[in-house]
């Protein structure tokens, strides 16, 4: 298996751009709610960050599971079964808890054109 993770970028579309900005906005504003004193008082309002930062992970992990090929065995969690399905985005649930910032940051990299061409 590779040293790094591998991701098939064809499946990174325009749409999945536009969600990235979504997926850091709603991940900023949740972050600034939950440090803010106000929102540690008001159950309702934590109740409403906690959840807004779940859903933003939940939409991170599902656009990670649609372009994620491989990730190294070394990045897994021991007992992490033989045979992981990538695609599910349940499936990153076996990485080291260390290693999803990592994953994030080589799928970001992999972003920009690496050549253009016309069609």
């Amino acid at each position: 298996m590779a040293e790094y993770p591998e991701f098939d970028r064809s499946r990174f579309s325009w749409r999945d751009r536009k969600m990235v900005d979504v997926i850091q906005y709603t991940v900023r504003r949740a972050a600034a709610l939950l440090a803010d004193p106000d929102t540690l008082r008001d159950p309702a309002r934590f109740a409403e960050a906690v959840a807004e930062r779940e859903k933003a992970l939940t939409m991170m992990e599902g656009m990670l599971a649609r372009q994620l090929v491989s990730v190294p065995r070394d990045w897994l969690v021991p007992g992490a079964p033989e045979n992981i399905d990538w695609s599910e985005p349940q499936s990153l649930d076996w990485l080291q808890g260390r290693r999803i910032e990592e994953l994030q940051a080589a799928m970001f990299a992999g972003t920009a054109p690496e050549d253009v061409s016309k069609n």
